[in-house]
């Protein structure tokens, strides 16, 4: 979640136990001041205050508080890749697998939906188009298998997927936690599959 962009880039990595907590408390820190105060009171000074560390500390391992958006949503990626796959692999049967896979990934991050927001302008931002790609195709290659499908259709079909997701969450759309905008997702694939099935 560089080319011309700011590339963003830790400055110790956490290797040691020690370290990976203070990120722990880094992040959470950084997400109990988005739900609590909104993105325009996160500052490097206000996490260092609620993770309860200096902020000479937090400056060990972020330079600024976009770096921590940037690692904190490269953590969240990788956390709904996984529950996507254990989602998908909980599934034998495969007509169940696209509504779970679509239900497991509308309800990322449901419980903090302004840590939600902010990591994903963050990541549109600052992440390169390789790195937007790299993301995007895990997600394809997670998606149920389509018919007669070409590499052309999985990256329109997942894409689209992504974008409604994404728009949805920036734009605080009312219904998208209600199983309606999930059956709207799955009109949109249905949709797509009788199209491949009728070339």
């Amino acid at each position: 979640m560089t080319g011309g962009k700011r590339k963003e880039t830790r400055r110790r990595q956490p290797k040691q136990t020690r370290a990976l907590e203070t990120c722990e408390l880094i992040f959470e820190a950084t997400a109990q001041i988005l739900e609590r105060k909104g993105e325009r009171a996160l500052t490097t000074n206000a996490i260092a205050a609620r993770a309860g560390i200096s902020v000479g500390t937090l400056y060990q391992y972020f330079p600024d508080k976009r770096a921590i958006l940037s690692a904190l949503g490269r953590r969240e990626m990788q956390r709904t890749s996984l529950r996507l796959k254990a989602t998908i692999q909980s599934q034998p049967d495969e007509a169940g697998r696209l509504p779970s896979y679509l239900h497991t990934y509308v309800h990322t991050l449901r419980d903090r939906p302004e840590t939600r927001k902010a990591l994903l302008r963050t990541n549109l931002q600052n992440a390169s188009p390789a790195e937007l790609a790299r993301s995007a195709e895990e997600t394809t290659r997670m998606l149920p298998k389509l018919p007669n499908a070409t590499s052309l259709d999985a990256f329109v079909l997942s894409r689209a997927i992504a974008g409604v997701v994404r728009s949805a969450v920036l734009e605080d759309h009312k219904d998208l936690y209600k199983p309606e905008f999930e059956a709207a997702l799955l009109r949109l694939v249905s949709g797509y599959r009788k199209a491949l099935l009728a070339r």
